[in-house]
């Protein structure tokens, strides 16, 4: 079976779980789910590699040669934005946005998978709202074609990254929405009461 690591509800702490589905300890398919959060990570390594390489050369450039990329860091901060925004998809799976959940363990279940349940839901209307905006905004870009002044890269594809990520989290969301309420009654939430 394939070991997986998976944070721990609101502690901070990570735990190594095994998995399977089957006595014999065979590895279970990946969900839909977590095939889009392997592709986004691998993607992000991407971004992060092609953006420390760029730093790099043109460091090495700039001391070594006298001369430097005028359009790196242009360039990187496009690959930052870009990693933010599909970053988020990988923290809404995972369940590790920033939140305070002091109010959330000291509820009953029956509050808690309410709360949670706003939680999703408001995350899936916040998410709805802005791929309607940012769609609204590709679609000027595009008929303004304004270019980026470095690259000359057209801004469409910077402000894809905002579209890419929020249908991300959107999908993420839906798919995973079990998952998400499963916080309410989980036993790593309920024990840190006792703590």
């Amino acid at each position: 079976a394939e070991d997986r690591i998976r944070p721990t509800a609101g502690d901070g702490r990570i735990e190594v779980v095994m998995d399977s589905d089957s006595s014999d300890g065979s590895p279970r398919p990946l969900r839909l789910e977590e095939r889009l959060v392997s592709a986004v990570k691998g993607f992000l390594a991407v971004l992060t590699m092609v953006g420390v390489g760029l730093m790099f050369a043109n460091v090495v450039a700039r001391h070594v040669f006298a001369a430097s990329f005028y359009w790196a860091e242009e360039a990187v901060v496009y690959l930052n934005i870009w990693s933010v925004f599909i970053g988020v998809i990988v923290v809404t799976c995972s369940n590790s946005h920033l939140r305070m959940d002091l109010l959330l363990r000291a509820m009953s279940q029956p509050w808690r998978r309410l709360v949670c349940t706003a939680s999703l839901l408001t995350t899936i209307a916040v998410s709805a709202v802005v791929l309607v905006g940012s769609w609204s905004l590709l679609k000027q870009l595009g008929t303004a074609g304004l270019r980026s002044v470095a690259l000359e890269l057209p801004m469409i594809y910077v402000h894809l990254a905002v579209f890419t990520g929020f249908s991300g989290v959107l999908l993420v969301s839906i798919l995973g929405y079990r998952r998400f309420l499963d916080v309410a009654s989980d036993e790593a939430l309920v024990a840190g009461e006792t703590e």
